[in-house]
């Protein structure tokens, strides 16, 4: 026989957990959306710094002075 707690984990457990599956689909949906707009942040900064390099590039003048 179980005992009470562990009968009582099990059932919120599972009170927890979508009933529906379209509601499921959603909230897998969600952890899609916010894992694209975290990998978009991480691109943002990658293009931002390319631009910055570029840019800084351009801005800066050398010269070639041989020995």
């Amino acid at each position: 026989m179980a005992s009470p707690a562990l009968s009582q984990a099990s059932t919120a457990f599972e009170s927890d957990a979508p009933q529906n599956p379209d509601e499921q689909q959603k909230g897998q949906r969600r952890a899609v959306l916010q894992r694209a707009k975290d990998s978009a942040t991480s691109q943002d900064i990658f293009w931002f710094l390319v631009a910055f390099r570029i840019l800084n590039a351009l801005s800066i003048r050398t010269f070639f002075q041989p020995d």
